[in-house]
């Protein structure tokens, strides 16, 4: 099952709700902030980073969820110690990651313990949990904070490991940082794929318009015109009168097409 994490029939209504609310307005926040003038020339490196921002606040509330929320499923998994222990380093680890420290969020803090235990990275907490879900949290965050750092080699084998995860917001993340890999690697038309995975699997959980802008972008500098042209009309059709159709609507005029 792809949607939301695997809990008890008790906590999933509430915690998926509650996954939804804080990725509504994260969205929302994402559209007001990255807004394009359609006569601006068109470069969706650029634009991507103007997103990266908006891309930690929302791993950040997932991150929140997860370990908040998220406590249930850890109790109830059948690998609840791993997922325990996973959690509290997690939990530990986040300020840095939050603070944008990366370098210290993956590889841990060697100057300080809590409890007299180090604060190990995001490396380590995937690499060694990647079986259970805090684990592909971390490989999720890993893999964000190897790309804020130009490192998208590095980061592609933690966002192999978050694509496995239950819950299908961190596994549409885990999607759109293949695709931000392929696109820096100019392979257009893998990364075009990869995010439209990211917009199948987000579909029904949050505005997935995001990743299909993203999509249809990357198809369009693929020269995939067709493809492009089917996700920017499924943008304005769903979306007519916010900013993001915008884009969407500069995309459909450069590839010489009537917006009607």
């Amino acid at each position: 099952m792809l949607v939301g994490v695997h809990l008890h029939s008790k906590y999933t209504v509430f915690s998926s709700q509650f996954i939804v609310f804080i990725f509504r307005i994260v969205m929302t926040v994402m559209a007001e902030e990255t807004t394009l003038d359609t006569q601006q020339e068109y470069n969706p490196f650029e634009a991507l980073d103007q997103r990266k921002k908006i891309t930690q606040y929302a791993i950040s509330a997932l991150i929140a969820i997860i370990v908040v929320v998220g406590g249930a499923y850890i109790y109830l998994s059948n690998k609840k110690e791993d997922a325990k222990k996973a959690a509290l380093q997690l939990a530990r680890v986040r300020p840095y990651y939050d603070m944008r420290d990366f370098a210290r969020a993956l590889d841990g803090v060697t100057d300080r313990t809590v409890r007299g235990e180090q604060i190990v990275g995001l490396k380590y907490i995937a690499d060694t949990y990647s079986n259970v879900e805090p684990g592909k949290v971390a490989a999720l965050l890993a893999g964000q904070a190897l790309v804020n750092l130009d490192k998208y080699q590095d980061a592609q084998r933690y966002f192999d490991i978050a694509t496995s995860a239950d819950a299908g917001l961190i596994q549409a993340g885990a999607y759109a940082g293949l695709g931000a890999i392929a696109s820096q690697a100019n392979n257009f038309a893998e990364a075009a794929k990869q995010y439209e995975q990211a917009a199948t699997i987000a579909k029904g959980l949050i505005e997935d318009e995001q990743y299909q802008l993203y999509a249809a972008m990357m198809y369009e500098k693929a020269g995939n015109k067709e493809q492009a042209i089917k996700f920017y009309r499924a943008i304005v059709a769903q979306n007519e009168f916010a900013d993001i159709a915008n884009e969407a609507k500069a995309g459909i005029i450069r590839l010489g097409e009537n917006i009607q």
